[in-house]
């Protein structure tokens, strides 16, 4: 998959200084699919912490759990994570 593949609809962060907004509140995947008009089914998230993995939920979304360290496969899993990889370039293999 190249750059030039992904259709980006913008950025979006949580509000400066407001710490409930942070994950695992699903407000920023809540908000970046009504800016873009997605519904949860056509969307997936990525996330390499727990945390992601409940805000991803959450939202109703479809979550890969991205083990990037040792140990982090278990935790992610039991978080719900539908799948769980320790490699991007798997992600993007099967996006293609």
């Amino acid at each position: 998959m190249e750059p030039s593949d992904i259709d980006v609809a913008g950025v979006f962060g949580r509000v400066p200084g407001d710490p409930t907004s942070m994950k695992p509140n699903p407000g920023l995947l809540l908000d970046a699919m009504s800016a873009s008009s997605a519904v949860p089914a056509s969307c997936i998230f990525i996330g390499d912490a727990a945390r992601d993995v409940e805000a991803g939920t959450a939202a109703g979304l479809a979550t890969i759990g991205y083990a990037n360290k040792a140990g982090t496969a278990a935790t992610l899993t039991a978080a719900g994570a539908v799948v769980v990889t320790e490699s991007m370039s798997a992600i993007a293999a099967a996006l293609r």
